[in-house]
């Protein structure tokens, strides 16, 4: 479908959502709003910076991972991570942020261990650097060979 044929599938009222109660006086807009530019569709906030852990933890009952939300109370606003999905699992904010801090603690690799990586990539990049260089002296004898294959050529033609 071209783009111009999907505007007017849009367009067209009985396409696009656009309804009319008549004797009720109900009219609600779909598409046509927004596409007259007076109302813009609501757009998804991945990554919210006042829930970190927000998609990285799983609910303990569905494993759906949790979202995060702000709950009204009598004189302020609490932080929650909740499950969406079947609505079992409810924590505060900051209690989840402190396990999960200190998850990435445990998880955080001993300097010994690092230095162990360290020495292991450089030995992989040397010895990938030695098969480097040894493809290339074989390409470049190869093309030596070739070269006076070439000339040997030449010459007979002359």
């Amino acid at each position: 479908m071209s783009a111009h044929a999907f505007h007017n599938v849009l367009k067209n009222p009985l396409c696009s959502g656009f309804m009319l109660v008549l004797g009720f006086d109900v009219q609600t807009k779909g598409v046509q709003g927004v596409l007259k530019g007076g109302r813009t569709l609501a757009r998804r906030i991945r990554h919210r910076p006042d829930f970190p852990p927000r998609r990285f933890v799983l609910c303990s009952e569905c494993k759906t991972p949790l979202t995060g939300s702000w709950s009204t109370g009598r004189s302020a606003r609490y932080a929650y991570d909740h499950c969406w999905r079947c609505g079992v699992v409810k924590v505060r904010r900051e209690y989840l942020e402190s396990r999960f801090v200190e998850l990435l603690e445990q998880l955080r690799p001993q300097p010994e261990y690092l230095r162990l990586l360290d020495a292991i990539v450089l030995d992989v990049w040397n010895e990938r650097q030695r098969g480097i260089r040894s493809s290339r002296k074989l390409t470049e004898h190869r093309i030596q060979e070739l070269q006076a294959k070439l000339d040997r050529v030449e010459d007979a033609f002359i």
